[in-house]
């Protein structure tokens, strides 16, 4: 019996002359040339008609800012360099007691700096804090040594300020501008506009745009990130102001999508796209309809890069881009070559054509930990919707994990085998909720114990709710603070509320009249 034993195996691509092995393929040699020329002429493509590849582009570009933020009350602030998120998601400022310590030591530094440590030593005598029961604030106020804020505002406001304090007129100047900073750092330099819909649980809100007969309306922004899609456009009576225009001379660059052709004849195929892996269903036509543009006609399409404002409206005025040939060609918006309503990537809804599009700050914001979180569930068991207030803002401002309330007390004992209860017994730490015509509001349930009371300021003793907002999987709604940079370089701070879907909680029986086994009954 012969072993054959192969060291190497070749695809010999003429017969029988293992000479030439892989010469004749590399070489890719055309035998008829004449011929693919006669195909070229037949098929049309020696009229160089759409025959060059693009080299250059000319494009203009205008930009229209955003001006105002309109609430759904009508209050209007001006946006300035703030981010819009900022802004928008902005509570109204609450003195608590943080900030009451920490504008009162904001204030007593101002005043040093400027020189008016006598004044600094009188303030923090004048506006001493009074005496609180919690324990917790009241070494917070014993450890800052700070003077109250609180008081110090209302002087101000009063106009009894320069007084309580003995300025004196040689000091007016350097007290002035001690007021001017600690007012503008005390509103942080945020509009204050409440977008904040309460029987929404979401911000609602228009912006003005300077230049452009447009507005934009945000009909449900619930805390998350503030992009294109949360606006459509709706037209608008103020527009005054001028656009920013946008010129430039750019070179269009292809782009690069795993799996797409390659662009050299012996270059290597990506292999991090698989063909053999693609999974489809019969529905999911547009991902093989996606998967075909990117490995078929990936290479037809380029990239041109462009520099505009961030915080508004841009809108391409023309395209005109040159081929290898020299010519130009005019290129026309998506929408006008094919006029369809439902051809609309990245296109607002609305009044307009589709020639704008929304150019948001990014938002680089750092979240921190919930001073307040809610959590909002129906139970179809007990026909009710219940509130847990699961984070609950502390005496100086933070978060602080509620503790249930001490157990109800517990029924009489009794050696009964039975006890009878007449009114359902509910847990300490749920807040009824019930549904009144379209509105989810606060209940009060007939028990043996008072109806837990809410203590925050997402759930109130007024609060209400549409029904068709609060879905099967519940809801939670959190009050955190927020930092981020603004355009000009400042730090700004706000609180915001966000919300989202996926709160749980386990049913509650509810049974009248109802027979308990008794646990301490005793058996003969």
């Amino acid at each position: 019996m012969a072993i054959t034993i192969w060291h190497r195996l070749e695809c010999d691509t003429v017969a029988n002359d293992p000479r030439r092995s892989f010469a004749t393929g590399l070489a890719a040699m055309v035998y008829d040339p004449l011929w693919l020329l006669a195909r070229q002429y037949q098929l049309g493509e020696r009229r160089a008609d759409n025959g060059g590849s693009i080299v250059g582009a000319r494009l203009e570009a205008t930009s229209y800012p955003i001006h105002e933020i309109v609430a759904p009350e009508g209050s209007r602030a001006s946006l300035g360099p703030l981010p819009l998120t900022a802004a928008v998601e902005s509570e109204p400022i609450v003195l608590d007691l943080r900030l009451r310590v920490r504008s009162g030591l904001a204030f007593v530094e101002r005043l040093v700096e400027e020189g008016l440590d006598a004044a600094a030593g009188r303030a923090r005598t004048h506006f001493r804090f009074a005496a609180i029961d919690d324990e917790e604030g009241a070494s917070y106020i014993a450890l800052a040594d700070a003077p109250d804020g609180a008081q110090i505002l209302a002087a101000l406001t009063a106009g009894t300020l320069r007084s309580d304090l003995h300025i004196s007129t040689a000091q007016g100047a350097a007290f002035d501008r001690t007021i001017g900073i600690w007012q503008r750092w005390l509103d942080h330099g945020l509009p204050q506009v409440d977008a904040w819909v309460r029987n929404r649980l979401e911000h609602q809100f228009d912006v003005t745009v300077r230049g452009a007969p447009l507005a934009l309306r945000a009909p449900a922004h619930r805390g998350t990130e503030l992009d294109w899609d949360a606006f459509d456009l709706i037209e608008s009576s103020v527009h005054d102001g001028e656009a920013t225009s946008h010129p430039a001379e750019l070179i269009p660059l292809p782009i690069d999508v795993p799996g797409m052709p390659t662009r050299r004849f012996w270059e290597i195929e990506d292999p991090r796209f698989d063909a053999g892996q693609l999974t489809a269903g019969p529905g999911e036509v547009l991902r093989v309809l996606l998967v075909e543009i990117a490995v078929c006609f990936a290479n037809d399409w380029l990239v041109i890069p462009c520099s505009v404002r961030v915080g508004g409206l841009c809108r391409i005025d023309s395209l005109v881009v040159t081929d290898t040939f020299g010519t130009d060609f005019t290129k026309r918006r998506a929408d006008e070559l094919r006029p369809d309503p439902g051809w609309a990537l990245w296109r607002l809804s609305g009044v307009s054509r589709g020639e704008y599009i929304l150019v948001p700050d990014r938002v680089d914001a750092v979240d921190g930990e919930a001073v307040e979180e809610v959590s909002i569930v129906r139970d179809e068991l007990a026909n009710m919707m219940w509130g847990h207030e699961r984070i609950l803002p502390s005496t100086i401002g933070d978060g602080r994990v509620t503790v249930a309330p001490a157990p109800l007390t517990a029924l009489s004992t009794s050696v009964a085998e039975l006890t009878y209860v007449p009114l359902p017994t509910l847990p300490p730490d749920r807040i009824p909720l019930a549904l009144d015509g379209s509105m989810i509001v606060t209940a009060s349930v007939v028990a043996t114990h008072p109806t837990p009371v809410a203590r925050g300021e997402v759930l109130h003793p007024r609060f209400e709710l549409y029904d068709e907002e609060l879905g099967q999987d519940g809801l939670f709604v959190s009050r955190r603070p927020r930092l981020q940079r603004a355009r000009d370089g400042r730090i700004v701070v706000w609180t915001a509320r966000s919300r989202r879907s996926g709160a749980h909680q386990p049913p509650i029986r509810i049974a009248f009249d109802d027979l308990i086994r008794s646990t301490t009954a005793t058996s003969t």
